[in-house]
């Protein structure tokens, strides 16, 4: 048994992450200290964390260790167990099938189960997916521990939830149901969850891990994540630990036969594939995993009196407003069997967050932290309308941003800074003019964005040179004559003869992209180069000729 303290996880964490070495006072720039000491609080020995913006992971890094007894830290590779988020993933698989027209989510169940249930409280039957994916069923799975198993469940999900939910059946009790009419009362319900993924088998044929599997999974490149632990590579899986009396206690790995509300396996990469999904509309890599209609049905309120812990239910999801001042949906998972996670994404802001741990301990300071960071998170771009003494510096907003500062240097370790241009308040434009630079120059911008609590982290660095002098674009000399048609650039010296004679071409950043010998007369130079603005220069009896020209 070993004691994780601060000090050992930051000895991991200084081999295992890449700091940028860069001075930051800002608190959320020291994102990752902030969730090491959260790590030491909450008593978490290992976790990963990803940033979700738009459509792309824009951060993501591994702390402390998956596996205390060998000191094996986590890496990107690394699966949790992730509970309760498996019923978000459930439920985006029934929706598909509601896309599909295949059930309705007012419909009775029974029109389709192979077995018929009815509350005995009441004899009613008119169970939905809607009330199975709102926690408003009416069945209750109050006794869950008792199916608990090591390893994976050895009582099929059919078989389970037939026993379970009809007279007669081998774990039957009048208490397995509220005494409440399904649709109208809320209890969080790991079964009925269970019920809802196993509605896919009377509808597809086939079993519920593999649809989710090949319908869901596999379409989000989640193709490590499995409910089944011999479906998994065991040897990237974490071990879950309880902390008691100062010590980590390693768990057991644990089965159950409702195992699609309780059982998936994930990584905190992979999950971030599914909150792409849900945030961008059921779109991921261009693929309809979901159509907006789902996710807008799985992302709306379906009654503001059922609450939990996680918040108000949707379909699937809950929404809470409890992560700063925003509206985050998701769900967590965990909080038992030492794994406790994360899973939200933020429709206003347009980002998300993953949060995997092997403790059981939700790190909540943590999510609400990624926020903030996702918020003040700024991307600069390309510049733009570069020439000889100026250029346009530009950057996507961030969301929760009330201005910009501008950093431009001579170096890209920002050691050299142009004249004024550390730390400039930009305002809120996300595009700024730049003049008065020397030509055929390197340059490096960056960016931080802030707002009136706090400052973000650096943005990614631009480079760029400006154009090599005064009379760039400017009318051609009598003397020589230049121009383009196609991809070719056409010279013309029938002034010059006998003169010696050559032209460079160069990019708007720069970059020479060939120098030619010219002769007498007419010359003609293909350029196998993308269409773009570039910059012809012929030096002929001393003199340097300039024309900026397009190519097609």
């Amino acid at each position: 048994m070993k004691k994780l303290t601060l000090i050992s996880i930051a000895i991991m964490f200084a081999m295992i992450v890449n700091l940028s070495g860069q001075n930051q006072s800002s608190v959320l720039a020291n994102l990752d200290e902030f969730i090491l000491e959260k790590m030491e609080t909450f008593h978490v020995p290992g976790l990963s964390a990803s940033i979700i913006i738009g459509d792309s992971v824009v951060w993501n890094n591994n702390y402390g260790f998956m596996n205390l007894e060998d000191s094996i830290p986590v890496n990107d590779s690394t699966l949790f167990n992730v509970f309760s988020i498996g019923k978000s993933l459930t439920s985006a698989c029934v929706m598909q099938l509601w896309d599909k027209q295949f059930l309705g989510l007012d419909q009775n169940i029974n029109d389709f189960l192979p077995f018929q249930i009815e509350n005995p409280w009441n004899d009613a039957d008119s169970i939905t997916a809607r009330m199975l994916m709102s926690h408003s069923s009416s069945i209750n799975d109050g006794n869950i521990y008792n199916f608990v198993t090591i390893g994976d469940p050895t009582i099929s999900l059919d078989y389970f939830l037939e026993n379970y939910l009809c007279p007669g059946g081998e774990y039957y009790s009048n208490n397995n149901y509220y005494n409440a009419l399904p649709g109208t009362v809320f209890h969080y319900s790991n079964y009925g969850i269970a019920l809802n993924g196993y509605l896919i088998e009377p509808l597809t044929g086939i079993s519920f891990n593999q649809y989710a599997s090949d319908s869901l999974l596999t379409p989000l490149e989640m193709n490590n994540s499995a409910w089944f632990l011999d479906e998994l590579n065991i040897d990237n899986l974490a071990i879950g630990y309880s902390y008691s009396g100062g010590n980590f206690v390693p768990n057991q790995h644990l089965g159950h036969p409702a195992y699609p509300g309780v059982s998936l396996r994930s990584t905190a990469l992979e999950l971030a594939n599914c909150v792409i999904m849900l945030s961008n509309e059921g779109m991921y890599n261009d693929m309809n995993i979901l159509t907006s209609d789902a996710v807008d049905s799985m992302t709306t309120i379906q009654n503001p009196a059922w609450t939990f812990s996680y918040g108000t239910t949707g379909l699937g999801l809950f929404t809470r407003d409890d992560y700063g001042d925003r509206i985050v949906w998701g769900h967590n998972g965990g909080s038992d069997g030492g794994y406790a996670a994360h899973f939200y994404f933020c429709k206003e802001e347009n980002s998300g967050i993953v949060i995997t741990t092997n403790s059981e301990q939700y790190v909540d300071p943590i999510v609400l932290q990624m926020f903030e960071y996702a918020g003040l998170m700024v991307f600069a771009e390309s510049a733009s309308q570069i020439s000889d003494s100026s250029f346009y510096a530009n950057w996507q907003p961030a969301s929760i941003s009330t201005g910009y500062l501008l950093d431009v240097a001579y170096n890209e370790q920002f050691t050299n800074f142009l004249t004024g241009y550390e730390n400039l308040d930009v305002g809120l434009d996300t595009t700024y003019s730049l003049t008065g630079l020397s030509s055929n120059t390197n340059y490096f911008f960056r960016l931080r964005s802030y707002n009136a609590t706090d400052t973000g982290a650096y943005s990614n660095i631009i480079g760029l040179t400006t154009l090599l002098g005064t009379g760039v674009g400017n009318a051609q000399s009598g003397n020589v004559k230049i121009w383009s048609s196609g991809k070719t650039v056409n010279i013309d010296l029938t002034q010059n003869q006998g003169a010696e004679a050559k032209v460079s071409i160069y990019s708007l950043s720069g970059q020479c992209l060939g120098s030619f010998r010219l002769i007498d007369g007419l010359n003609s130079i293909p350029l196998y180069v993308k269409r773009q603005p570039l910059c012809v220069k012929v030096s002929c009896r001393n003199k340097n000729f300039y024309k900026k020209v397009m190519v097609w």
